[in-house]
């Protein structure tokens, strides 16, 4: 019985990740299979935001250096600070935080139409790349960029002319 509960435990719980590491972040992104379905990468300071897709749906998993070797996050190690979905306008905006390094990475995602390009910038100045992808809602841009180690006092983004200012205190914001 004990056996049992110790297997059922150990399931649930990502042990590998505080054994597991790597000489260089390449062989991290091919030990979890996330180079394969790679969408972009955004480098921080510490550690490296690597957006993927799998099974159509995007993911993003943080490979961060410690003690000069690469170590891939747990799922607890990330904590989504905002997230905000626009029905209407189609468009996601998303800020994930290393909770390990204290980086923040930021996701805007659009829905693709008319091949239309969409204008993008924030009051930090932040680079966003842009990478087009398909996924179960169809074809999607995504503008990603890094936003450093502390959350930006009145940090506004722009997107094709809105103005969208992020209140820190709230999160999973949706728009019908």
């Amino acid at each position: 019985i004990l056996c049992t509960v110790f297997l059922i435990v150990m399931s649930f719980c990502e042990i590998e990740n505080a054994y597991v590491s790597f000489s260089t972040a390449d062989q991290a992104e091919k030990y979890y299979g996330i180079e394969k379905n790679k969408i972009d990468e955004i480098y921080g300071e510490d550690s490296i935001e690597i957006l993927y897709l799998e099974d159509r749906q995007m993911n993003s998993k943080i490979i961060y250096k410690e003690e000069g070797r690469w170590k891939c996050t747990s799922h607890s190690e990330i904590k989504c600070l905002y997230n905000r979905a626009d029905f209407k306008k189609d468009n996601t905006i998303v800020v994930r935080e290393c909770t390990i390094t204290g980086e923040l990475y930021i996701s805007v995602i659009c829905g693709k139409k008319d091949n239309k390009d969409f204008q993008i910038s924030d009051t930090q100045n932040t680079i966003f790349t842009r990478k087009e992808f398909v996924n179960k809602n169809g074809e999607q841009i995504s503008y990603n960029g890094y936003l450093g180690k502390e959350k930006p006092k009145n940090y506004v983004i722009y997107l094709d002319g809105e103005e969208i200012s992020i209140d820190w205190n709230e999160s999973d914001i949706m728009i019908v």
